[in-house]
């Protein structure tokens, strides 16, 4: 099986459901606008180089949106539900200060996936001082969730005073 560079099933992406991220990213950048998509897994180890890269690429009118693990989010052994065809759960969840490693398990039909992963959960105040390190600060909070943000450059509201 295909497996992306973090070890994502990519076969099991490939059948998952859309759940409104198409929509949502159209609602917050509008239209006729230029997009640079920069897809970093799970970020933990390269959050810094990756937030380094979005603040050396985005206009100076232009948003950063961010996908996250919830603010708030706490996994348990066994959590999970339905996605789709898929049955989701969490096995193995261990959890140091605000990292989270844990195996997913995806299961379909007669197909079971697995997916180990580990991943820093970033409230508001660490997001925003982490985007200040390089020139972005958190704009807005897109979903109910907290699960997507936008950024904008600093730099924006200095030109504009």
């Amino acid at each position: 099986m295909a497996a992306a560079r973090d070890g994502s099933p990519v076969e099991l992406y490939l059948r998952l459901p859309p759940r409104g991220e198409a929509e949502l990213v159209h609602d917050a950048i509008g239209d006729d606008v230029e997009i640079l998509e920069l897809g970093c897994g799970v970020g933990p180890t390269e959050r810094a180089s990756f937030l380094a890269a979005c603040a050396r690429h985005v206009a100076a009118d232009g948003v950063v949106l961010i996908e996250r693990h919830e603010p708030d989010w706490n996994p348990s052994e066994g959590s999970g539900g339905r996605l789709g065809d898929l049955s989701i759960w969490l096995e193995d969840v261990r959890q140091e200060g605000g990292t989270v490693s844990a195996t997913v398990r995806y299961e379909g039909g007669d197909e079971v996936w697995s997916h180990p992963f580990t991943a820093h959960v970033l409230d508001d105040a660490e997001l925003n001082a982490s985007l200040g390190e390089v020139g972005l600060k958190l704009d807005a909070v897109l979903d109910d969730a907290g699960r997507w943000v936008a950024a904008t450059p600093i730099l924006r509201d200095i030109v504009a005073a």
